[in-house]
């Protein structure tokens, strides 16, 4: 599964950074990332579920603390004046590495919470991922950067799990499956696990539930 070439965005070129966690934290995108991140939570996850005030990182140390070390961030730019303007970005987790899944001292308090807490039994052969903190840009629509971000996180996780001779690829993610699911379902995940969580969660005013997904890749 090769990469996507990355997309024209308002009919401009877009650049693809590909990142380690160390990278980012001490990347010039790492601020900004982190902004977009809360702008785009707040678009997409607004009222009724949780306040316009709500901010998904306080700041980027805590950022970082949610993003395992060993993770891969994918960031796609666009060249704006002297700058870098982010459209979008997304995360590769492995999902059984036994270094730092969140440090739970500086992570935001439900952090642990989307994180997945389902068995993944599959047998020998198989590499577990975790998609993590898909965002785009809540100001831009029907560009494609969503898609074009899914399409590269899947080609880089079959490039691994390919590397380790794996014979199929399972991942896994957990999202709001009121705003979320009906998205990853067209794309071919299925749901594995919910958990409603009651009113006042995040301080939102109605129920939610944090769904736990998997899609199975023959390799």
């Amino acid at each position: 599964m090769p990469t996507p070439p990355t997309p024209l965005v308002n009919g401009q070129p877009t650049t693809l950074h590909t990142l380690t966690h160390s990278e980012l934290a001490h990347s010039p995108l790492l601020e900004p990332l982190c902004n977009l991140i809360n702008a785009a939570f707040q678009s997409t996850h607004g009222a009724p579920y949780v306040p316009s005030t709500f901010v998904r990182f306080h700041n980027t140390t805590h950022m970082l603390a949610e993003i395992k070390t060993t993770s891969t961030v994918y960031v796609l730019t666009q060249t704006q004046g002297a700058g870098e303007r982010i459209l979008g970005s997304i995360t590769d987790e492995p999902y059984d590495d036994p270094s730092n899944a969140h440090d739970e001292h500086c992570a935001e308090p439900a952090s642990a919470d989307f994180h997945p807490d389902v068995p993944l039994d599959e047998g020998e052969g198989v590499d577990r991922r975790v998609l993590r903190l898909l965002v785009t840009d809540p100001t831009i629509h029907r560009q494609g950067i969503g898609s074009f971000l899914v399409d590269v996180l899947d080609a880089g996780m079959v490039r691994r799990a390919k590397e380790k001779h794996a014979t199929h690829l399972l991942c896994v993610l957990t999202t709001l499956k009121e705003v979320n699911g009906a998205y990853y379902e067209r794309r071919g995940w299925k749901l594995v696990n919910a958990r409603l969580m009651p009113a006042g969660y995040l301080d939102s005013s109605v129920p939610m539930t944090i769904a736990t997904m998997v899609k199975r890749v023959e390799l």
